[in-house]
């Protein structure tokens, strides 16, 4: 999915217990500097655990290789992981800033089965739970 014109925002969200999102490894969420949020879960009212959030690509560049002019990202799963969708170095994230928050882990850990999450960004926040965090930085 690629948004038309500068600024635009994508939001995904899948409400309910357990719900998941899942992208194939070719699979684009694409903005021109407008801000993608992927959301698994609620947080407000009546809050749900959500599951798993499977990541392609989500890629808020502009056209330059300027961080400072890119886009937003923010990727949350209430009670599942942030994970990558093939063990590859493909980078999975373009943004200036991206939060990442999962209930267990963001990337997978492991002597055998590791697979980072791969981030193109300015500034980097992430929280994960008991699964913890495997993140590579490309840029």
């Amino acid at each position: 999915m690629t948004t038309t014109g500068a600024g635009k925002t994508i939001d995904v969200q899948a409400f309910g217990a357990s719900a998941q999102i899942q992208m194939n490894a070719g699979t684009e969420l694409k903005t021109n500097a407008g801000n993608i949020r992927v959301t698994s879960g609620t947080t407000g009212g009546t809050p749900t655990a959500g599951g798993a959030i499977t990541l392609g690509v989500l890629d808020a560049r502009n056209g330059t290789t300027t961080q400072s002019a890119w886009g937003l990202v923010a990727v949350q799963s209430t009670g599942g992981a942030i994970l990558d969708s093939a063990a590859d170095t493909v980078v999975n994230l373009y943004a200036k800033d991206a939060r990442l928050s999962a209930g267990t882990s963001v990337g997978v850990q492991g002597t055998t089965s590791a697979n980072a999450l791969e981030v193109d960004v300015a500034t980097l926040a992430a929280a994960g739970g008991t699964g913890g965090i495997n993140i590579v930085d490309t840029s």
